[in-house]
Parts: C-alpha cells; sequence; structure tokens
C-alpha cells in the first residue's frame, strides 16, 4: 500500500513466514560451518572504503596465511548497506562505523575494533597548526572549510561538521563543496582550504598538510566496529574478527 507506504495484509504474512525461512537457513549454514571449521569454504566481508583502504587487507592476508582453504570475498559498502547485506544473508561480516549507538533491538552483534577520531587537516604553515597545541572547534571561526556536498552519499559527514561547530557556536565558512577525499585533501595542500576528517581517511603521505588534533575530547569520533548476524555462528568470521582486533589499531 502506498501513502503512507505500509505492508498490505498479504504482505505482512510473507515477512513474518519469511524471517522464520531466514533464520532456518541460517542454523543450517552455521551447523554446516561448524562441521567444515575453516578449512574449506568462502566468507563474505564488505567494508567501508577507508577500512578496505587501511587496517582490513593486512587482515584478510592473514586469514588467507593460516586458512588457504577458504575464500574471502571483499566488498564496499557504506554501514547502511552493509547492515543490509548482513540482515538479506548477502554477508557474513560487516566492518561499520556510527557516532552514535545503535538501535536496541537490531539483530546484530557488534564488536569495538577502535576509535577513528576527527582531525583538522590543514596546509603546512596555517596558523592553526602550533606544536603542542590541539585545535578547538570556536578557532574554525572564519576559517575556510572543504566539506562533500549536502545531497551526496557523504551528506552525513557535512551535517556531523555543521553540527559540531553550531554547538561551538561556529557559523561554517564552506568555501568548497567536494565529495571526493583526495580532492579535498588537495585543495588543503594547495592552502585553498582546510577539513575536519576522520583519521582513517588521511593517507600516510601527509606532505604538505598539517594533521591536526581536536581540543574537544572526542568530537565527531567515529567506532569502527565488526558487526554479525546475531544467533549466528560462522567460524570463518569469527577468526576474521580476532585478526581484525589485532590489526585495527585504536586511533
Amino acid at each position: 500500500g502506498a501513502r503512507p507506504l505500509r505492508l498490505t495484509e498479504a504482505g505482512a504474512t510473507v515477512l513474518r513466514h519469511g524471517r522464520d525461512v531466514l533464520a532456518g537457513f541460517v542454523a543450517m549454514e552455521s551447523a554446516l560451518a561448524e562441521l567444515h571449521g575453516l578449512t574449506a569454504g568462502r566468507v563474505r566481508i564488505v567494508a567501508f572504503t577507508s577500512a578496505i583502504a587501511t587496517f582490513l587487507p593486512p587482515a584478510v592476508a592473514e586469514l588467507g596465511r593460516r586458512h588457504p582453504g577458504l575464500v574471502v570475498d571483499l566488498a564496499v559498502a557504506e554501514p547502511a548497506e552493509a547492515i543490509a547485506a548482513l540482515r538479506a544473508g548477502a554477508a557474513d561480516l560487516a566492518v561499520l562505523h556510527r557516532t552514535a549507538p545503535p538501535d536496541a533491538d537490531e539483530g546484530l552483534r557488534r564488536r569495538f575494533l577502535r576509535s577513528d577520531p576527527l582531525r583538522l587537516v590543514a596546509p603546512d604553515g596555517h596558523p592553526l597548526a602550533r606544536p603542542g597545541r590541539p585545535v578547538p572547534l570556536a578557532d574554525l571561526a572564519g576559517v575556510p572549510l572543504v566539506a562533500p556536498r549536502r545531497d551526496r552519499p557523504a551528506r552525513a559527514h557535512r551535517a556531523l561538521v555543521e553540527d559540531l561547530l553550531a554547538s561551538a557556536g561556529v557559523s561554517p565558512e564552506i568555501a568548497y563543496e567536494v565529495d571526493d577525499l583526495p580532492a579535498a585533501q588537495a585543495l588543503a595542500r594547495a592552502g585553498l582550504a582546510a577539513a575536519l576528517m576522520h583519521e582513517l581517511t588521511i593517507p600516510p603521505d601527509r606532505a604538505g598538510l598539517a594533521v591536526l588534533p581536536l581540543a574537544d575530547a572526542g568530537a565527531g569520533a567515529r567506532a569502527v566496529e565488526a558487526a554479525t548476524l546475531a544467533g549466528r555462528r560462522w567460524p570463518a568470521a569469527d577468526a576474521m574478527l580476532a585478526l581484525l582486533r589485532d590489526l585495527a589499531p585504536d586511533g
């Protein structure tokens, strides 16, 4: 039905029984996985882009070395898409980030991996780049910034930046609207703007950039987590989770 969108009576019936059918398949799959252990099979992992660009590949490589019979599928998915993949049975393990507490009844088992703090990325020699002095958000008043557009997938980060600055009494001066992270960092290198970025999104090569901590402890930090479907046991996913705990050092 529509206006407002709602399930029909038939749709509600299908949903109720469909959940039971899916739970049965998950239980069967888990039991077979327990029989085979880690000698064979496939583990499907979905993760956000900067996790794949940093700590996740070494963990996948190590899993392959320890268990050469496993096939690992790895795909990019932002948190909402990753959670949908877990619930649909299209993924076994998701690496997520969040800045707010999850829903209590979401049906996932989450394991904290690390914190991903927010940093100010500015050109070398920027007036705010003072050794040993974290940057108060209030000091960003009047500083030209680069941020994602409001109508793009990264709009949540734009909202986070605006909300943080508003809480510090700052009206952000968004000089450039750029969704691509390397492009935003290039603008900072050129001395055109600064940006608020999470640590994992900043490249190892930081030549020409000043990466500065914020004085507001924990402001805008993301929790990076691994998630599986609640009630499902999957040895390969558990082995991957153990490796991630070792290879995702806290930021």
